[in-house]
């Protein structure tokens, strides 16, 4: 493998576009580039993004928003994991998990509209013998000025993310031990995994918390379906803009992008500071050793309202799911009086080109990004340049707001002319799954025994062979599991599609946020139901795929056996 070509397509696959996307939000942020024209530099764009209204709301909105969903997830995540490892493994709900994990953002953001609506499921379920509401009622929810049906839908799709993560942290800390100890003087359990145990898990998924809170504090679908609207979170603004046709306002765009990427690395300071305080408090109360028994009600209590939340977001998805074929629903009956296949008859126009489409991007995607993800992680065995830059590279999707990072990529696809073109949003598509297929697959890669490695190159086998030969085989179910991630990533994908197409291309995502607002219930449902099949059959085929290739292997190996034996 030739290690100058291989950086050559990292750099212009991933590096190059990082910096455009820097160049295209710093130029026209001081006034480089005004209606396409070169000036001195200026701060114009600053004064006027200082004087839009409703600025400071709509950035206290964003942090405040973002801080308190991910306080939430990782919370209620810690508890539930403690009660699940107390009571063992639930497959039921880690199964529940998992489908709100794969779910697109979308999907969880619609169902939970449905759920909080004044005609939807909640109410319908408490009326009218609770409420005596014989018609909708006239409620502020979801896109409540507090953003709490946002911080909700938020919460709703993060927490599974956040269980996940733990789980693994869980499983290298390996606890019983520490528990069984703490537990030998006297400590409760609750109170042995609060002070023992959760600082360990935390040490171990601080990446996956900042980057839940910078997607919080940037979150796009979201707030464009159950945000609040007068004003709206800062990131919805940077749309409005975006949406604008006036040229005038592209700098003060800019400026915005940018400070929206200074609003993510505020929350990280601030939630830098939030442990620090809580470091402080807890060195100060587990310094005192006094057993308390009041932390297990409160740790159980925590856990059912996780369990909770989980259940009444999958019964969510799956309610707006059922709005596909339904003929008539009038509230408050709680399930549907007609059932009817006509939604799906009238619309099937609708979904194919779009499911193609998602199908098309999404396989290709998966296909390139776990491709040069592994080509990558094979040339950072030798190279420095991978093992080093690489990850940092890596890192700066997921630590920075979609809409700042797509907004300066747009304006240098604007200007070399590609804007619009299928093999660009496949471009944006890559720069956001190529981090998941490196993350998914860079430990077991790093984990094979080398002695394997220098055995194959002592018989003489090339390098390229050594890595088709050993390490392919070895990684299968970890290659399977990094494809079907990343084509759940680019499935799910709304933003990049969106800026990188021009509105070009319709894939089942976009579809689902063009109807998201004003259209028809049933027409969203059938979206939604395809949007959960897809990431239900990738990841059926990351499970069973390998499993049948080894099979097959095998049974040619027993035949191969019987034939020498006879």
């Amino acid at each position: 493998m030739n290690k100058t070509a291989t950086q050559l397509i990292f750099i212009s696959v991933f590096v190059l576009p990082m910096l455009a996307a820097a160049g295209g939000m710093l130029i026209p942020a001081f006034g480089i580039i005004t209606l396409g024209q070169w000036q001195a530099p200026s701060l114009s764009a600053w004064i006027n993004l200082t004087d839009t209204p409703g600025l400071g709301q709509s950035s206290l909105l964003s942090i405040s928003s973002g801080l308190v969903a991910t306080i939430i997830s990782v919370v209620l995540s810690q508890a539930f994991v403690a009660r699940r490892y107390s009571k063992g493994s639930s497959k039921g709900f880690d199964s529940l998990s998992r489908f709100l994990l794969a779910a697109p953002h979308v999907s969880v953001a619609v169902a939970t509209a449905f759920l909080l609506a004044p005609s939807g499921w909640l109410v319908r379920l408490l009326s009218p013998w609770m409420t005596g509401w014989e018609r909708p009622a006239d409620y502020l929810l979801p896109n409540d000025p507090w953003a709490g049906a946002l911080i909700l839908g938020i919460v709703m799709k993060e927490l599974p993310f956040m269980l996940v993560v733990s789980v693994a942290a869980i499983n290298q800390i390996k606890p019983k031990p520490l528990l069984d100890t703490c537990q030998s003087l006297g400590y409760s359990f609750a109170q042995s995994w609060l002070f023992i145990i959760v600082p360990g898990i935390y040490k171990r998924i601080r990446l996956p918390i900042f980057i839940v809170l910078a997607f919080s504090v940037g979150a796009v679908e979201q707030a464009l379906v159950l945000g609040p609207t007068q004003p709206p979170t800062f990131s919805i603004k940077l749309m409005q803009w975006f949406s604008d046709a006036n040229l005038s306002s592209q700098g003060t765009l800019a400026a915005g992008s940018l400070s929206l990427i200074l609003l993510t690395f505020l929350s990280f300071i601030v939630w830098r500071l939030l442990e620090i305080v809580i470091t402080w408090l807890y060195k100060m109360r587990v310094s005192r050793g006094q057993r308390q028994l009041f932390w297990a009600p409160v740790l159980w209590s925590i856990s059912y309202i996780a369990g909770l939340l989980i259940i009444i977001a999958v019964v969510s998805v799956a309610m707006l799911s059922v709005l596909s074929f339904t003929q008539g629903w009038r509230f408050p009956t709680f399930l549907p009086e007609h059932w009817s296949f006509a939604v799906w008859d009238s619309n099937i126009v609708l979904l194919l080109p779009a499911l193609s489409q998602t199908l098309l991007l999404g396989v290709t995607a998966a296909i390139l990004s776990v491709s040069l993800a592994l080509v990558c992680l094979e040339m950072g065995q030798s190279d420095r340049f991978f093992e080093v830059y690489g990850k940092w590279w890596l890192f700066i999707p997921l630590f920075t707001p979609q809409v700042s990072l797509l907004f300066g990529l747009s304006l240098g696809w604007t200007l070399m002319r590609m804007d619009g073109m299928w093999l660009t949003v496949l471009w944006s598509h890559l720069i956001f799954c190529l981090p998941y297929a490196w993350l998914m697959l860079g430990d077991s890669f790093n984990a094979i025994d080398s002695r394997l490695i220098a055995s194959a190159r002592t018989l003489g086998a090339s390098q390229m062979k050594t890595f088709f030969v050993i390490k392919v085989p070895l990684l299968k179910q970890q290659i399977a599991n990094a494809l079907a991630l990343s084509f759940l990533v680019s499935a799910s994908l709304y933003l990049p599609t969106l800026f990188a197409g021009g509105g070009r291309f319709s894939t089942l995502t976009i579809e689902t946020m063009a109807l998201a607002g004003s259209g028809d219930r049933r027409v969203l449902g059938a979206l939604t139901l395809v949007q959960l099949m897809l990431p239900f059959i990738a990841l059926l085929l990351a499970k069973w795929l390998p499993r049948i290739r080894l099979s097959h292997l095998r049974a040619n190996e027993s035949a191969d056996t019987a034939g020498a034996m006879n």
